[in-house]
């Protein structure tokens, strides 16, 4: 199917109205028969079935309604599909939103749980190996002081 924008879709069907606006007038004022403006006058002594004769207005009429459904129908398609894509586009937005927040989440949780690990860590020096009572340059307290500055 060919996209065609409303803007160019709008004009196109300005530029038709303005043509045959400007035929209707032209056929009325200088009495164009073929446009079936003014009455159409055929040979005397005919009815005025036999008279009629398929004319510009005869197929505007009978075209105006086609014409018209199939502008109504693609403007509509064109604003469905460009409906569409906004949801897209929002729903895009939406699970990048979410996938930024889990992986904030993801990244305190690890913070969290290094902090945890530490802090078990250095309970067990503590309570285990003496660290409150350790000498200055004593392993426990070397060991203590790495733990304390990768954290």
């Amino acid at each position: 199917m060919i996209e065609v924008a409303p803007d160019t879709l709008f004009i196109g069907a300005l530029v038709l109205i303005g043509i045959l606006v400007v035929i209707s007038v032209l056929g009325y004022l200088r009495n164009w028969q073929w446009t079936g403006l003014p009455y159409y006058q055929g040979p005397p002594g005919q009815n005025d079935i036999e008279r009629r004769a398929v004319t510009l207005w005869a197929w505007m009429t009978l075209l105006v309604m086609p014409i018209t459904v199939a502008i109504v129908a693609g403007f509509f398609a064109y604003r469905q599909n460009e409906n569409a894509l906004r949801q897209n586009q929002n729903a895009l937005r939406v699970h990048s939103k979410q996938n930024q927040n889990a992986l904030r989440v993801q990244s305190q949780r690890a913070r969290d749980e290094a902090f945890q690990s530490y802090l078990d860590q250095m309970s067990a020096l503590i309570l285990d190996h003496g660290l409150i009572n350790a000498e200055k340059n004593s392993p426990v307290r070397d060991l203590a002081r790495s733990r304390t500055l990768r954290l």
